[in-house]
């Protein structure tokens, strides 16, 4: 997604772009994009490719992160002491606490933002020189801290992805966005729930193209759950959370199942399972669909939904498991905040932990 961002960002020509990486050497400085959706093929302009983050940041006045959830808070922190005062730093998605991480950042003029979808589908072809773009959003959505820099953002992001660009009403809506939270969750629940440490699979599935009704039911479940939560902030506006039967239009599981199963882009996606042994599969744990989509996905959507008192028990069955093949805990099915809070992005781990803060923090 960096690479990508990078590239097409440099192509106009009063953009100057800097792609930060921890590994420079497999990076050329013009990158080739293949975009499988319009069927043609182009370079970038040059970019300045470096693994030293002063660098890379200190004469950025916009600066996107595509990093993992887990590593952004490292990345800020080391970030913050480079970075001008009225820089605008974004998180690509917002989804994973980002906002929670930069405190002190917004202490001066500086602004943060997210966007609540990644604005492509794709893959890398070559390591550091080829992007694949399978897919690129028809429109984004995104929303700034403080909430005033909204539509400035948005018009800015207009302008630099050529893409239209509508206004959040506040970060929450893309930080409660029914994707990979729910997304993936339900998904690789559904497929090793019943997983155990000396079982294999004789195939690795696709992700998308095999799945099923079972995992859509799940899903449907999780997104009514989480449309709860976002009603019981009444005090925010949070219609912009759209509840995926309408993301997708489908009703039903079954017509769920047709959806994300005829989705092209989806295709070709193999699930998170490495072949340790000739014909033998077993779960990628270090996966980001997993390291990030339960801590920083479904712990988060947990955490609003205690604040509350919300009940939210088909999501609760999923973090229980993975927590319980993690050895970790983030929340208790009550609602109480677990040992490992502080692994996690919700927004107990920084302190918010009533009705009230929150939607000051969102305000």
């Amino acid at each position: 997604m960096g690479s990508l961002i990078a590239a097409n960002l440099s192509l106009a020509n009063h953009n100057k772009i800097t792609l930060f990486t921890g590994k420079p050497e497999y990076f050329s400085n013009r990158l080739h994009v293949a975009d499988r959706e319009k069927n043609i093929e182009y370079d970038s302009n040059e970019i300045i490719i470096t693994n030293e983050l002063k660098i890379a940041v200190q004469n950025a006045d916009i600066i996107f992160c595509t990093l993992p959830a887990f590593m952004r808070e490292s990345f800020v922190y080391e970030a913050a002491e480079h970075l001008k005062k009225d820089v605008l730093l974004g998180f690509v998605p917002a989804s994973g606490g980002a906002e929670f991480m930069c405190g002190e950042i917004l202490q001066g003029s500086a602004a943060i933002f997210g966007l609540q979808r990644a604005p492509y589908i794709c893959r890398n072809i070559e390591y550091g020189r080829v992007c694949g773009c399978h897919s690129t959003k028809a429109s984004i959505s995104a929303a700034a801290v403080p909430s005033f820099e909204t539509r400035r953002i948005c018009a800015l992001l207009q302008e630099l992805f050529k893409i239209p660009c509508t206004p959040l009403n506040n970060f929450l809506e893309a930080t409660l966005v029914p994707s990979n939270a729910i997304l993936h969750t339900t998904r690789l629940y559904q497929m090793f729930q019943k997983y155990f440490s000396e079982k294999s699979y004789g195939k690795n599935p696709l992700f998308y193209y095999d799945w099923t009704d079972e995992a859509s039911e799940l899903l449907l479940m999780c997104d009514d759950e989480l449309q709860a939560v976002c009603r019981s902030f009444k005090e925010l506006d949070l219609k912009g959370v759209v509840s995926l039967k309408i993301h997708y239009g489908s009703e039903t599981p079954a017509q769920l199942t047709n959806k994300l199963k005829g989705i092209a882009a989806f295709k070709n996606i193999y699930s998170p399972m490495t072949e340790y042994e000739k014909g033998k599969w077993r779960p990628d744990w270090e996966s980001r669909y997993f390291t990030e989509d339960f801590p920083y996905g479904l712990a988060v959507i947990k955490g609003f939904a205690a604040i509350n008192g919300i009940s939210v028990p088909v999501m609760d069955k999923i973090l229980q498991w993975y927590q319980n093949v993690k050895g970790e805990e983030y929340f208790s099915i009550s609602g109480k905040a677990g040992n490992d809070i502080k692994k996690c992005g919700a927004p107990q781990r920084y302190g918010i932990g009533t009705h009230k803060e929150v939607v000051e923090f969102y305000k």
